[in-house]
């Protein structure tokens, strides 16, 4: 339905291939390079910066440079780009059924999704079709991550439906305005009174060109709080966690550093037990974004005890 508003309202045809898309209100703001990325995915980006540099990509009938922000009302001449046929697939059906069974809440500015394990949230070099590209297929073009999971951490994922909205939580985020809460499953009996963990961390890379992170002093500040702890058969806990800031692997390296890693974790877990492989103790549970908003996620089956 959305897609056939977009395209009665915002599109004019010139001839049978050249496009001319008028800028609205949700649309501006955002750069010419990544609006066009965003309208003419899945082309490359090699493409959309030649069709700029090449002036086949005109605004108000003007060159423009990729960087420019287009305003609301601005005429972006678009020209016939030719897909492959791997471009241009379909994401699978059987993936996109279990994003949409996995939808918790939706208005018009946001989708929110509880993430299943095992997927990824973004295609890479050996991942084809991670969540947001199968929502861009199967779904809405328009879509965006607001943030990312681990591929085997579950729970709350945002996603935005136009780019205001996405600068917008972005912004929030960045200001650290919104509650992240999650459940984590450790191994052994944490310390209660351990309940702020503030280690600074950054990224190393090995000679094979595996990254992770570790703890460094004169990295970029990581703070994690513990909110509550429950102890399961004498040999694991249950921590209810809200991250003040948002680093890659920030629990699972901050839990670890402890001697109390995350069960299932291959990455941070010493004594990784090859069993777990298929689940990640870590789970994504409540994001509360100001008065507005206040998103609950279920704890996945292998987290129930």
């Amino acid at each position: 339905m959305y897609n056939i508003v977009l395209k009665k309202l915002n599109t004019i045809m010139t001839n049978s291939s050249v496009k001319n898309i008028e800028v609205y209100n949700k649309q501006a703001g955002q750069r010419l390079d990544n609006f066009l990325l965003n309208f003419l995915k899945p082309a490359p980006k090699s493409l959309i910066y030649k069709i700029i540099r090449t002036g086949q990509v005109r605004v108000n009938s003007k060159r423009c440079k990729p960087l420019y922000k287009i305003k609301t009302g601005d005429m972006v001449r678009i020209p016939p780009v030719r897909m492959t046929d791997t471009a241009t697939k379909k994401a699978p059906s059987a993936m996109v059924d279990l994003i949409k069974k996995s939808i918790i809440f939706e208005d018009d500015d946001i989708l929110v999704l509880n993430k299943p394990a095992n997927i990824s949230v973004h295609g890479g070099s050996n991942i084809k079709w991670g969540i947001i590209e199968a929502i861009k297929s199967g779904i809405n073009n328009d879509y965006e991550l607001i943030h990312r999971l681990d591929k085997k951490t579950t729970g709350v994922l945002l996603i935005a439906k136009n780019y205001h909205f996405l600068k917008k939580i972005q912004t929030l985020i960045k200001s650290r305005k919104i509650e992240k809460i999650y459940y984590a499953r450790v191994a052994g009996l944490w310390d209660k009174k351990i309940i702020k963990i503030d280690k600074a961390m950054d990224k190393k890379n090995l000679r094979n060109g595996e990254k992770f992170m570790q703890i460094n002093p004169k990295g970029k500040q990581a703070i994690t709080h513990i909110l509550n702890c429950q102890y399961i058969n004498n040999n694991t806990s249950l921590l209810k966690i809200r991250i003040e800031t948002g680093r890659t692997h920030q629990i699972r390296l901050h839990l670890s550093h402890f001697k109390h890693p995350i069960i299932g974790d291959d990455k941070y877990n010493k004594n990784f037990e090859n069993e777990q492989k298929n689940n990640l103790y870590l789970h994504s549970s409540q994001i509360i974004i100001s008065k507005k908003y206040n998103f609950v996620a279920d704890l996945p089956q292998h987290f129930k005890f």
